[in-house]
């Protein structure tokens, strides 16, 4: 039976402004924006950045979720107890002054030991925000909706990360380990089944050498397996 599954991403709430999370909370008790609130934080969808004039979502919080949509994610699960991301930016809480043009009004600093993406190298600026539904004037350090291209945000996978368990691949599979390209499969040019597993360079797979290269028929395997099982029949150690 298959599992219907959607991707969620797991944020620190370090990456709102408590003013942020102050808005979220208040738009969760009215039932606005679909935002569900928990103990440790927030639950919400990220279809509210398909639109890039979503000036009624705070800087903060629109960056976060535009971050997830550049990655393919659902689902945003804000809590105080996740790690860090390190594609997006984290506030430490000090209220800092932050000017735009004659206004100035304090906002909550950036954590500067926090690396994160910074869009086409720039760095976050005040952002002015109105609040809609409180008609507040805000001002956040971050990006204006809809100025970040979502390309900009997206994070190109770096393979499959295997765990500790068992993976079957009927006809072979190929696996990168650092810089080598481990292909691992059962070659036609031979008429006993066998197991043919290859070391070539990563990114030169077709042009460079083949560094090294086994191969094992399938009845040498099932020999070995049949005396290790005869062994611990006999209650010796194999």
């Amino acid at each position: 039976m298959k599992l219907n599954r959607v991707p969620v991403l797991d944020l620190s709430t370090g990456h709102l402004t408590i003013k942020t999370r102050e808005w979220m909370g208040a738009m969760a008790e009215a039932g606005r924006y679909g935002i569900m609130q928990r103990e440790e934080g927030f639950f919400t969808s990220t279809h509210h950045v398909e639109r890039e004039d979503r000036v009624d979502l705070p800087p903060d919080l629109f960056h976060c979720l535009n971050f997830a949509v550049a990655n393919d994610i659902q689902y945003m699960l804000f809590d105080m107890d996740a790690d860090l991301q390190a594609g997006i930016p984290v506030y430490d809480e000090t209220p800092v002054p932050c000017q735009i043009g004659d206004l100035r009004l304090a906002c909550e600093g950036l954590d500067e030991d926090h690396d994160f993406i910074r869009p086409d190298g720039a760095e976050p600026s005040p952002v002015l925000w109105m609040d809609p539904h409180s008609k507040l004037q805000r001002m956040i350090l971050g990006y204006e909706p809809g100025s970040v291209d979502p390309e900009m945000l997206c994070i190109e996978p770096d393979g499959q990360v295997l765990e500790d368990e068992e993976f079957f691949a009927p006809e072979g599979c190929w696996v990168t380990v650092g810089n080598a390209s481990i292909r691992i499969g059962l070659p036609v040019d031979v008429d006993e089944p066998t197991l043919r597993i290859s070391v070539l360079p990563k990114g030169h797979e077709d042009v460079g050498i083949i560094f090294e290269q086994m191969t094992v028929t399938f009845s040498e395997i099932e020999e070995e397996i049949s005396k290790i099982d005869q062994v611990e029949a006999d209650g010796m150690e194999p």
